[in-house]
């Protein structure tokens, strides 16, 4: 870091802290309101599958958003790229959370999206920012997604109380509780040091990142390890509570079962797995995930409707897809040096692209047993072992 005497830089421990505090605002922003998604379409009296898109189109508007956002971030800076962001997300949650009929939440959630763009865009700029070479990256990401990764538990599980004790507009209202909070540490404590200007137009800087193919493919690869995260998040809420029978709250302790053995499991490892080539990271854990999911379908012919066995198997794909985040991020920009912020807009648009696909396609699908939702969550990893073989092929 920099040790300008006329402008306080923050500590890399200040950073984290903060880059997790974005990490966790998205959890929730994700989350925390799935617990609800059965009741807000009960209260519109909407169909099941209009109201899954309220994930969607949340993607969609990061999608749109991000482009702009990774380039302004180079012009003007990290800084006011987010605050910008955390502004238009805070205002969009109280709109939500006054919405009147299911048009008008898909809208507010999609100018929610169009915020956190920025947040997801300026997360990875700022890491590589600070964090120049590959393996200082590589032991920051695993330390940051250690301690992200024990949040998303919080997020269905506080979802799932809001829910039963306040209902579905309580977590917009914390969403935007949450925005002001972390909109406020931002202005406070995030000070970062400055960063050379690009010289290049808008539509260049995009073209010279784009043509890199091993950037776009590992964007790729990331987009499929959340995808897998949201075809779990699109389809349990209504699998476990209308097929199964399980409430709001047991829904939201059903899904920290799933995430926390993998947050476990990242935390055990994290330090060995930095030191690992990331490319055989993606492969083994890809491998890995693949086979969880074909378990978790053929598991209905052995065990039927068993909800612990289900479980299980989802918390094994969500193990193996947990070391992801931080490989493709760390094979996509080892080669990257310049012009940082177009390329962290392209890797988050990239992987928001992907994921939203993902999210609408299955968002039609009504689960009777987990044979289809043990495939649906098996292709995002076997896709992505097939991808980094075709990246190795062509680097040999």
């Amino acid at each position: 870091m920099s040790n300008d005497p006329f402008k306080r830089i923050s500590s890399d421990k200040t950073v984290i802290f903060i880059i997790c505090l974005f990490g966790l605002m998205s959890q929730f922003a994700t989350d925390s309101f799935t617990p609800s998604l059965p009741h807000i379409a009960e209260y519109f009296h909407a169909a099941a599958k209009d109201i899954k898109l309220t994930v969607g189109v949340y993607f969609f508007g990061m999608t749109c958003s991000m482009l702009g956002f990774g380039y302004l971030s180079d012009k003007y800076g990290r800084k006011p790229a987010l605050l910008a962001g955390y502004l238009i997300f805070c205002v969009a949650s109280i709109l939500c959370m006054i919405a009147e009929s299911e048009t008008q939440l898909l809208f507010f959630r999609f100018l929610q999206g169009i915020g956190m763009g920025s947040s997801f865009v300026s997360f990875r700029a700022i890491m590589k920012d600070v964090f120049s070479d590959s393996q200082s990256l590589a032991k920051a990401s695993l330390v940051i997604t250690s301690i992200v990764s024990l949040t998303p538990p919080l997020a269905p599980i506080t979802g799932g109380i809001i829910q039963e004790t306040i209902g579905w507009r309580g977590n917009f209202t914390l969403h935007s509780i949450m925005a002001i909070i972390i909109t406020v540490l931002i202005i406070k404590y995030l000070h970062l040091k400055a960063i050379p200007k690009s010289n290049y137009n808008v539509l260049d800087s995009y073209k010279r990142i784009l043509t890199h193919k091993v950037f776009v493919l590992n964007a790729i690869c990331s987009g499929l390890a959340l995808s897998l995260v949201f075809v779990f998040a699109t389809l349990s809420p209504f699998f476990f509570q209308i097929k199964l029978g399980f409430s709001a709250v047991e829904y939201s302790f059903i899904s920290a079962g799933v995430i926390i053995p993998s947050a476990i499991f990242l935390i055990l490892f994290k330090n060995i797995i930095s030191r690992l080539d990331m490319n055989k990271v993606i492969l083994y854990c890809g491998s890995f995930s693949t086979l969880s999911g074909l378990l978790l379908a053929f598991s209905y012919f052995i065990f039927g409707l068993d909800a612990k066995v289900i479980v299980i198997l989802c918390a094994l794909a969500f193990c193996g897809n947990v070391f992801q985040y931080t490989a493709t991020y760390v094979c996509a920009y080892r080669d990257i040096h310049t012009e940082i912020g177009v390329a962290s807009a392209i890797f988050g648009f990239i992987q928001i692209a992907v994921t939203t696909i993902s999210s609408s396609l299955v968002s039609s699908i009504t689960l009777h047993n987990q044979l289809v939702f043990g495939l649906l969550m098996a292709i995002p990893p076997f896709l992505i072992v097939i991808l980094k073989i075709i990246d190795i092929k062509k680097a040999l």
